[in-house]
């Protein structure tokens, strides 16, 4: 990691994009600073305390600053955040356009066209919170922390994703927010070498799922003259319209593979949703393509399944390419899944605060009570082992009471007699409670009086 960031100028354009905000006096670059803090990050770190893993490897990492420093850096970085983050945007902008440029015919704008278009993928996440932080808040899966909505560029089905933007949201932020998406939409197409970001053109696809499928997010596409493969949520009357599909209209689904799949079709519902009035103020030009397909075996089925097939659709603005290429093209959208758990595995898991999600305590020390007997089973087989089988019980020392003759009185104790317990503190006298006045009053008539 530390090569590249060499090779494709990263480390470069960060020192060079941050030193309006180093001291004179100031020992470490803020660049190199966040520079090590991204490589930490990427190590499997989860806070600025983590550099730590980089700071042992001088050598291979160079001097790392303290936590002290790196903590600085960030709060004084914040202060002017707005600036800051242009800054790192524009450095790593220049970054990618040396990495895409040293790719050649690899990279991923080669050859791009409308046909073969850059892909954009927009999708949230959660990010769990175990303590009290800024925005953390409550996420509609029950759980407690933020949901980012994060921007990555599609390598194909062959390469991984890269990462262009992500914005923090709070945890109860929405899932169709038209102003979020708009807002990462943006930084998204800034981000990319070579593009317009106010007109990038059909050159660029912005693929999301049914949280982006908005009149206003799509309108905002049509203006921007971008292609998008959005989700779309199907109206409550879908029953009725498939059944005025004939049978013949669908056409057959293809795999992940390009090999026709049992079972499954798509169909362009344009026509008949517009027809009844269910695309009345979204942007024209747009096409509505349902697919059905039967439930994987074991699936359970849904309230809006229709005649045993689960229907989805997509909303696109794509002209040409048959039915099932457009299809699966938006089926290749790689959803995101949060953190992965496999770069976690140097850091043991965190327990939910009880605040988020109480659990009773099985055990409690403090009323913990040791049982060998009937906890540990080599305790209970050692006392089984005094135990003398029946039928071979010797005759107990101590007498037996018989129950016609009344049980002897038994000799107090010295501490029972004083008042004391035989273990612990000592009992504490308590005074009587104070009577009042009237009724003391009367007590002492009465005694007078006998």
């Amino acid at each position: 990691m530390t090569k590249t960031a060499e090779l494709t100028g990263v480390s470069a354009a960060m020192r060079e994009a941050l030193s309006a905000w180093r001291k004179p006096t100031a020992v470490h670059d803020r660049g190199k600073v966040l520079t090590d803090v991204a490589v930490a990050l990427a190590l499997g770190g989860d806070c600025l305390a983590d550099a730590a893993i980089i700071r042992a490897e001088e050598g291979l990492f160079g001097a790392v600053a303290s936590d002290a420093t790196v903590s600085r850096t960030i709060s004084a970085l914040a202060k002017d955040a707005e600036r800051v983050l242009a800054a790192v945007a524009a450095a790593r902008k220049a970054a990618r356009a040396q990495a895409w440029a040293m790719a050649g015919d690899d990279a991923p704008n080669h050859a791009v066209s409308v046909d073969d278009p850059l892909i954009v993928d927009l999708d949230a996440t959660l990010v769990t919170a175990h303590s009290e932080k800024e925005q953390a808040a409550p996420t509609f899966k029950r759980g407690y922390g933020f949901h980012p909505l994060c921007a990555f560029l599609d390598h194909g089905p062959d390469g991984t994703g890269e990462a262009l933007a992500l914005r923090l949201r709070p945890g109860n932020a929405g899932s169709n927010t038209a102003a979020d998406h708009i807002a990462i939409t943006r930084d998204a197409l800034a981000a990319l070498p070579s593009i317009s970001a106010s007109r990038p053109g059909r050159k660029v696809l912005i693929r999301a799922d049914g949280g982006g499928g908005t009149k206003e997010f799509l309108g905002w596409l049509t203006r921007r003259g971008v292609s998008y493969s959005i989700g779309f949520t199907l109206p409550d009357r879908m029953p009725m319209l498939y059944q005025g599909v004939p049978e013949q209209a669908w056409q057959a689904a293809v795999d992940a593979d390009g090999d026709v799949r049992d079972g499954a079709g798509v169909v362009d519902l344009t026509g008949v949703l517009r027809f009844q009035g269910h695309l009345d103020g979204w942007p024209a030009g747009m096409r509505v393509i349902v697919r059905r397909e039967r439930p994987h075996p074991g699936a359970q089925l849904r309230f809006d399944d229709v005649d045993g097939y689960r229907l989805t659709a997509f909303a696109t603005n794509a002209v040409r390419g048959q039915l099932a290429v457009l299809e699966l093209r938006h089926r290749r959208r790689r959803p995101m899944r949060g953190p992965n758990p496999d770069r976690q595995r140097h850091r043991a898991a965190e327990p939910a605060p009880a605040r988020i999600r109480p659990e009773p305590d099985l055990v409690r020390a403090g009323h913990a009570r040791h049982r060998p007997n009937r906890l540990d089973p080599a305790a209970r087989d050692r006392s089984r082992a005094f135990r003398p089988t029946m039928g071979t019980q010797a005759d107990s020392a101590a007498p037996v009471h018989d129950p016609g003759h009344p049980r002897p009185a038994r000799t107090p104790s010295p501490a029972a007699r004083q008042g004391h317990r035989t273990l612990g503190r000592p009992r504490r006298q308590r005074p009587p409670p104070p009577q009042p006045a009237h009724q003391a009053r009367w007590i002492n008539l009465t005694r007078a009086r006998s």
